[in-house]
């Protein structure tokens, strides 16, 4: 059985840890800004530079379905000026195949195929995932990443077990929460990185 990256749903199979039937909720809601304080400029953010981000409190685009990737990989192509529509990505990625972009659109790109469809359109490598190499995670990794001025695609899971894509743009120094743009309410965040079951780094556009 396939994990799927769902936005407000999830289907799993492999990953030991985490339910193994579908459940609702809001795969927004491990929002670190109330523990850390988003609009609290003291601890100095550490953030990537060289490309356009939103406004740091205002908002962005949000997804529609559960295309969190999709919508994730939009932002990361707004900061190295491509442009990368998420609905449109999705349909090609799905070779056109109608009911295969339903799919996506209701249960989310499948989490063995996200560095595959990321691909498409960026330069990358997966940094660690939780799922194929347990204990991989290293958070000093991700930071030694964002001080290189690379963002990051980054999966997530909650206490409820659900899945959902950000995109990681830097760090408090301080606490060493991570700043992340969610699709799903188009805001920024600060996420716990010790959440992050796979995280890849993005270093460029692919050549045209």
């Amino acid at each position: 059985m396939k994990i799927f990256i769902l936005c407000i749903l999830l289907t799993v199979g492999i990953y030991p840890s985490l339910s193994k039937t579908g459940i609702g909720l809001n795969a927004g809601a491990k929002v670190f800004a109330q523990d850390y304080g988003s609009e609290d400029d003291s601890h100095g953010d550490i953030t990537i530079t060289g490309g356009f981000l939103p406004n740091e409190y205002g908002t962005t685009e949000t997804q529609v379905g559960n295309l969190c990737v999709p919508y994730t990989m939009e932002y990361i192509g707004d900061f190295f000026g491509i442009d990368i529509d998420p609905t449109g990505l999705a349909y090609e990625y799905a070779n056109e195949d109608t009911d295969l972009y339903d799919s996506f659109f209701d249960n989310g790109i499948p989490y063995n195929q996200i560095e595959t469809i990321a691909a498409t359109k960026f330069n990358l490598s997966v940094v660690y995932d939780n799922v194929t190499n347990p204990n991989s995670a290293n958070s000093d990794l991700l930071y030694g990443i964002l001080d290189e001025g690379h963002p990051l695609m980054a999966t997530y899971r909650d206490a409820s077990f659900g899945l959902h894509e950000v995109m990681v743009t830097g760090y408090d120094p301080i606490n060493g929460a991570t700043k992340a743009l969610n699709s799903q309410t188009g805001q920024w965040e600060y996420q716990d990185p010790g959440d992050y079951i796979k995280v890849i780094e993005v270093t460029g556009p692919k050549s045209p």
